[in-house]
């Protein structure tokens, strides 16, 4: 595999960002520039070694030093110090970035006391409840009848639409329903067995998702008593599902109302990071994308929108399938562009990075790799852009060569 050192320097997930310009030359004597310069040489050697050492790829020490001395020009006096001192460069900039935002917000009421968070968990899967007023979705005894014994009813939770028809609130309850991603993935549901038939049990689980063996409720008829619990139940939560929830009533029919009292939904992690903001765009291709011509083909993108200048580090994988031929050599190649129309225009550039697959290698029809690559850009403030994700078969393409899958991470970091 040839190596290829990243503009960026973003090496082993040390991500190395230009932060202010160093600008105290400026105001220093003879006496302390030469001090100064002296620091920054030392620490131009400190940064480079850094670089060699964390890369997980084998670096000209040429361009690594060429990027040690980008790094310390752009590092302030205390900055220098700190590298020297054998700091990391994450945790100085981290100290840097931390110091600016307390001296922006910090009150100016004596009595406030400043607390610190606990570090936040995954924004993916540690889920925010927003409660709301309780509000009925469903009730069949205004509309659609009991849920017979031993049969399965489908009910809308999430959106504005559908659920007249189930005897719920005309426009919904304020659930919030996503397009391709659910925005509320569980909801909290308090059910109510109303005029049961006889004993049993409702079952209430994610629309088209395999049935649960677990009950919500446990019901029997008697005379003047209903019986009501409440749970958190998974739902579709997006508007490609024909609905959110199927409901099941077991060994006896029933009556059902149900109320929601709040949802879940991703921890807004944008709107505690001072900015910073996160995208992860995974593309797994159910037609895989064909690389047989020989063409620079899309694999996948990632749009961010940014309100202050600042800049935007893309981490890119793909997993690749390629027919190998014994005597021949393939090579595949993939970068990060901007423009609409992917080019792949740089295939031994420093913004590319590729795999080639020996032309010794017996012949093999699925030579099966990952290929990752990583850039950064300035995007100012204001700006939409849409990263781009490219890759082509510069050598030995043929019709076994296919992207199976792709992703990006992308990560904006204000100035």
């Amino acid at each position: 595999m040839r190596s290829l050192w990243k503009r960026a320097a973003l090496v082993a997930g040390v991500l190395v960002v230009a932060v202010a310009p160093w600008s105290e030359a400026q105001t220093m004597d003879g006496a302390a520039q030469e001090a100064s310069v002296k620091a920054r040489a030392e620490a131009v050697t400190t940064v480079r070694d850094m670089l060699l050492k964390r890369s997980v790829r084998k670096v000209d020490p040429k361009i690594a030093e060429a990027d040690a001395r980008r790094i310390v020009s752009k590092l302030s006096e205390e900055q220098v110090g700190a590298v020297l001192d054998g700091q990391d460069l994450v945790s100085i900039f981290a100290a840097d970035k931390a110091r600016m935002s307390a001296a922006v917000t910090a009150p100016s009421d004596a009595s406030v006391t400043n607390v610190s968070a606990k570090a936040l968990g995954d924004p993916e899967s540690e889920l925010l409840f927003v409660p709301v007023e309780p509000c009925r979705i469903i009730d069949t005894r205004v509309a659609g009848g009991p849920v017979a014994a031993n049969t399965n009813r489908d009910f809308r939770v999430t959106g504005t639409t559908g659920f007249e028809a189930q005897g719920g609130n005309a426009g919904g309850c304020g659930i919030p329903i996503g397009s391709v991603d659910p925005l509320a993935p569980a909801v909290v549901i308090n059910f109510i067995a109303v005029g049961p038939s006889g004993p049993g049990n409702l079952r209430a689980w994610e629309f088209g998702q395999p049935i649960p063996r677990a009950s919500v409720i446990n019901y029997a008829n008697v005379t003047g008593l209903n019986i009501a619990n409440g749970v958190i139940v998974p739902v579709a939560g997006v508007s490609t599902a024909a609905s959110d929830m199927h409901i099941r009533a077991d060994a006896a029919g029933t009556h059902v109302v149900a109320d929601v009292t709040g949802y879940f939904t991703r921890f807004p992690t944008e709107e505690f990071q001072g900015g910073l903001q996160t995208k992860l765009v995974t593309t797994a291709n159910s037609v895989l994308v064909d690389l047989g011509d020989g063409g620079c083909k899309e694999l996948t993108t990632c749009t961010v929108t940014t309100t202050a200048p600042g800049q935007v580090m893309i981490e890119a994988w793909a997993q690749v399938v390629a027919g190998h031929t014994s005597g021949t050599e393939d090579r595949f190649v993939m970068q990060l562009e901007t423009a609409a129309s992917v080019s792949c225009p740089e295939d031994d550039s420093v913004n590319a990075s590729d795999y080639e697959i020996p032309a010794a290698l017996g012949t093999n029809a699925d030579v099966d790799f990952t290929l990752s690559h990583a850039r950064v850009f300035a995007q100012a403030a204001g700006q939409t852009r849409t990263y781009r994700l490219s890759g082509r078969m510069v050598n030995g393409a043929n019709v076994q060569d296919q992207v199976e899958n792709s992703r990006v991470l992308c990560t904006f970091i204000p100035d």
